[in-house]
């Protein structure tokens, strides 16, 4: 049995994950709740199976890219509990939780780009495609600018995201993945982090946290 938590984004969520038909899923849709919300949000997840963290073989956290604040929330709450228990920590790379999601979900896309907000000028952006075992990435998740988006979006092509920034017909909305398809990517892609080797863990933020200073007027 596996613990996904994601707060890659503006919404904060759980999932006790078994198998694609047998997982129980909670999601909070609300701005800034993720430190005051997790550990409610984790224990609505588990109460359908009455589950307690012994229960849990590993911890599956969404790895980013995303909200800097959001993902640092998520891995800290999944590094204290692997600690706590004793227990492996799986790093989930968001944009390939997603791509998972697409495939499973929405049989009719072939192939999509993925992009969310990084600032004012990027976007965070991938590109997949549909393949006979999942799916594949066939170009790197980076911060890139609108054009170069535009320049790789393909006629054939879906864009994913939480808006539609270009525009387009083919859009699907998506603001992250849903938590039981981090747990699934972890049973079938993830790599167990033992607990006495997580100390150094990051997020995948890609793109270094700058703090804005306001200029005062002397």
């Amino acid at each position: 049995m596996i613990l996904a938590i994601e707060t890659s984004q503006s919404a904060c969520g759980a999932a006790v994950f078994e198998n694609a038909d047998k997982y129980a899923e909670s999601i909070l849709r609300k701005e800034r709740s993720h430190a005051s919300m997790i550990t409610s949000v984790i224990q609505a997840a588990m109460i359908p199976y009455k589950a307690s963290v012994q229960d849990i073989k590993a911890i599956a956290v969404s790895a980013g890219p995303g909200s800097f604040t959001g993902l640092r929330i998520g891995l800290s709450t999944a590094k204290g509990m692997c600690y706590g228990s004793q227990i492996s920590l799986i790093m989930v790379p968001t944009f390939e939780a997603i791509a998972l999601e697409i495939v499973s979900t929405c049989n009719y896309i072939n192939n999509f780009v993925v992009m969310f907000k990084a600032n004012t000028t990027e976007f965070f952006c991938a590109k997949f495609s549909r393949a006979d075992d999942g799916y594949a990435q066939v170009t790197e998740t980076k911060p890139i600018s609108m054009e170069e988006i535009e320049d790789m979006l393909q006629e054939e092509d879906f864009l994913v995201s939480d808006k539609n920034w270009l525009n387009v017909k083919k859009y699907v909305n998506l603001s992250a993945p849903k938590p039981r398809f981090i747990a699934s990517w972890a049973a079938q892609y993830g790599k167990e982090i033992p607990y006495t080797e997580i100390d150094l863990v990051e997020p995948l933020y890609l793109k270094d946290f700058i703090i804005k200073r306001k200029e005062v007027k002397k």
